[in-house]
Formats: C-alpha cells, sequence, structure tokens
C-alpha cells in the first residue's frame, strides 16, 4: 500500500514531529493565525498527496468518483498551502490590509482557483508512466499557474520590503520561494517525480525554523536592538557633522544680522533668526531618557510612522528610569504597543493620522507607558476583554498575550481599554519601577 506514497508519509511525520516542537516551545507565542492555517493545509496536501499517489496506481480497484474527489481536494489544499504562504510573507512585511474593499480583493484568487479546478475536474486524465501513473488536464495547469503567480506575488512582496526586513525573515522567505519554485519546476518538467509534498514540507519547515521558532524570535528582537543602536548611533554621528557646518555658517549669519541691526531691517533679521532656529531644532539629537535603547527605539519608530504617514505625538518624562528593563523586553513591549497602534491607524480614513505615545513616572513606584490610536471598525468584547477589532487579522509582533506575559514579569500588567465615543484605543502599559 505505502509503495508509491513513501516520500508523503516521511514527509507527514517529520510535519507533524515539527508542529509538536511548535507547540512545545512556544504555546504562548502563538500569534500568526496565517502560519498556523498554513501548517495545518500543509498536513492536509501531503495527506491527499499521498491518497492520490496510491488510488491512481490503483485505477482497477478504486473508482473514479474516489480519484476524481482525492484529487480535487490534493489540488485545491496544494493551492491553499502556496495561498497562506502568500499570506503568511504579506502579515511580516506589509502587514494585512485592515479596509474591508482591500480585504475583499484577497478573496478573489482563492475563488477562482476553486472555480478552475473544480469546474474542469472530470477531465482528469490518468496516464500511466515508466515508474508510476500521474495526473494531467485543466484542473492542473489551473492548480501550478496559480501557485506560479501566488510565488511570482511572494518574490514582488519580498523584494519591496527586503531592506526593512531581519535576516532571519530574509532567510525564511528565500528559502520558502526558492524551494516551492525549483520543486514545482521538476514536477512541470517530470510529471511522475511527484515531488509537491517535499516543497510544501521545506518550506514550512524554513519557516519554523528561521521565524517562527520562539527561540529564533528573541534571537530577531536581539537583530532587531542591534539595528536600531546602529541607526541611532549613525545618526548621532550625522547630526555631530551637521552641527560642525552649522557653528561654522552660524558665524556668517552673526556677522550679517550684526549689519541688519545697525541697518534696522528686522524683517531680514526675523528670517534669518528663523531661519537659525530651524536649524538648531534640525542637527539637534532627539534624545528622550537616559536609556539609549529607548530613545533608538522611539526615533526608529517615529521615522517609520513618518514614512506610513502617521505622526508619532510624544510626551515623554526625560529622567524616567528604564535601567531595571532588559534591552529585549524593552523593545518587544513598548515596539509591539507602538506597532500595532501605527498600524490600526495607517488603517483609518482619517486625514490626519496621529499616534500619541507618554511615558511618565506615577507616584514614584510605577512606570507609565500610555499609547492611543484611533480604530473605526467594531470592537469584539468577550467578557471583559477585547479581542480585535472585525479586520485586525494576523501577526502583531509578538502578540498582546506575550506583552502581558513580559510585563507580569516586571510585576506590572497591561490594561486595554476604547474610548467609545471618539474612537479611541487606549493600551497602558504599568511597571512597577525598581529603583537604580
Amino acid at each position: 500500500m505505502i509503495e508509491y506514497c513513501k516520500m508523503q508519509i516521511a514527509c507527514l511525520v517529520i510535519l507533524c514531529y515539527t508542529g509538536y516542537k511548535l507547540i512545545d516551545d512556544g504555546t504562548n507565542n502563538r500569534c500568526n493565525i496565517f502560519y498556523d492555517t498554513l501548517f495545518v493545509l500543509a498536513e492536509m496536501s501531503i495527506f491527499f498527496d499521498g491518497f492520490t499517489a496510491y488510488t491512481v496506481n490503483h485505477l482497477g480497484s478504486i473508482s473514479l468518483w474516489i480519484n476524481l474527489g482525492a484529487h480535487l481536494l490534493f489540488f485545491l489544499s496544494l493551492d491553499a498551502v502556496v495561498y497562506f504562504l502568500f499570506l503568511y510573507i504579506v502579515s511580516i512585511t506589509f502587514g494585512f490590509p485592515k479596509k474591508p474593499l482591500l480585504q475583499s480583493l484577497f478573496f478573489i484568487p482563492p475563488v477562482l482557483v476553486f472555480l478552475g479546478v473544480t469546474v474542469f475536474i472530470n477531465k482528469l486524465k490518468f496516464i500511466e508512466g515508466k515508474i508510476t501513473n500521474y495526473s494531467m488536464g485543466i484542473s492542473v495547469y489551473v492548480c501550478f499557474i496559480f501557485a506560479a503567480l501566488f510565488c511570482f506575488s511572494c518574490i514582488v512582496i519580498f523584494l519591496m520590503n527586503y531592506h526593512h526586513l531581519s535576516v532571519s525573515k530574509r532567510k525564511g522567505i528565500i528559502v520558502c520561494i526558492f524551494t516551492v519554485g525549483i520543486i514545482a519546476l521538476i514536477q512541470l518538467l517530470y510529471p511522475e517525480s511527484l515531488t509537491t509534498s517535499l516543497a510544501v514540507t521545506l518550506s514550512v519547515i524554513a519557516v519554523y525554523l528561521n521565524i517562527e521558532n520562539p527561540t529564533k524570535k528573541e534571537n530577531m528582537i536581539l537583530e532587531e536592538k542591534n539595528e536600531l543602536e546602529r541607526k541611532f548611533y549613525n545618526r548621532l554621528d550625522e547630526l555631530e557633522k551637521n552641527q560642525s557646518i552649522y557653528r561654522h555658517d552660524a558665524k556668517h549669519y552673526l556677522s550679517v544680522l550684526l549689519t541688519l541691526c545697525g541697518e534696522n531691517k528686522t524683517d531680514e533679521m526675523k528670517a534669518i533668526l528663523e531661519q537659525m532656529n530651524n536649524d538648531i531644532i534640525k542637527f539637534t539629537p532627539k534624545i528622550y531618557t537616559d536609556n539609549r535603547i529607548f530613545n533608538a527605539l522611539i526615533n526608529d519608530k517615529e521615522a517609520r510612522a513618518k514614512y506610513n504617514l502617521v505622526k508619532l505625538e510624544l510626551n515623554i518624562e526625560p529622567h524616567v528610569y528604564l535601567g531595571f528593563i532588559k534591552d529585549i523586553d524593552l523593545i518587544a513591549m513598548f515596539g509591539n504597543l507602538i506597532d500595532n497602534a501605527v498600524r490600526a491607524e495607517k488603517g483609518t480614513s482619517l486625514e490626519e493620522k496621529i499616534v500619541k505615545v507618554s511615558l511618565y513616572e506615577a507616584e514614584g513606584n510605577f512606570i507609565i507607558f500610555n499609547v492611543e490610536n484611533h480604530f473605526e471598525n467594531p470592537v469584539v468584547r468577550l467578557g471583559d476583554r477585547f479581542l480585535s477589532t472585525k479586520n485586525e487579522i494576523g501577526e502583531h509582533g509578538l502578540g498582546i498575550e506575550s506583552v502581558k506575559n513580559l510585563v507580569e514579569k516586571y510585576n506590572g500588567f497591561l490594561d486595554l481599554d476604547i474610548d467609545e465615543k471618539n474612537k479611541i484605543w487606549i493600551s497602558s502599559l504599568c511597571i512597577t519601577k525598581v529603583s537604580s
């Protein structure tokens, strides 16, 4: 019975073990619904791949309708795997769109796949090969054409976001795209190879090893920390160079001001003073607290928010002590809340998009980090918990639950609330202060 489906059985065993490790190592960190769905679909695809490998080689004992039904489920599950791989890459790069119109566009490709494969499934032909039997027909072409289109879309998205991705994400996506592409090409050139399960297995494992593994996620935060520090210190170097230029130019400004003062030309003097003030603001480093990682984080998040046409309105007390918080925990907690807020604000239809971020000490014993953003879609409640807005799908950094776990580590809590009248989502992180 297993003569024609040995590889599929081996792939299924490997994937089941990987799934066990994923659950065992990081249950609290499961936050990307697309990868979780991708994992389940991959197992289904491999199962039906093996089942069709058996039925297509037993045409005399297996009825035609069972054969056609098995192939239909295999084709649909295979395209579903590649499609959810595409959605996963979207979620970790651009982020899944929140607007209903844009979301509806994502449902068009799977509908076309379903129709194309299903309508022509009864036209499927079973061909006797030298090594094994295999199937050919319009349904097969539709299946692989859409798989190729999804893979091409993954490549485009990856290239558009290449410089904004961590090294681990780059590796995971590259391995996925390369694996699926090469094995799909082999399958097309040599239909008897029946290697699709190998592509499915390797791509899912590549994502796990490079991105979704809990240990790898911690390394990704460390990578982000190092990148933040690099950008911050490069920025300081750049500002220092600009300040040197400004100090040199200031001598000329003062000379001109003295001349204008003697001539009583106040309008010209005002224009020069305004230019000098703008230069001072422009060339002054943004130092928010005594914590260099927090400063680097806020500088980076402010730049990214600006790129997404979102303004960070900052209200940060300059002498808040954050030294007792580990760097990777600080990035994970504060960075995640800001990212979620910017992503949500970006998805609104407001003309002026503003996220308010504040950091201050309360009663000398607590550190409060508060983030506010607007929302438009109804908020889903479960008892006293807010699940999300209806359109809030996909990855949210390490996830709110993981942020809560990190906050508890510092004897604090994360409070989520909404101002329904003004449509404002409020995330308040409170940590018990440990004195220096």
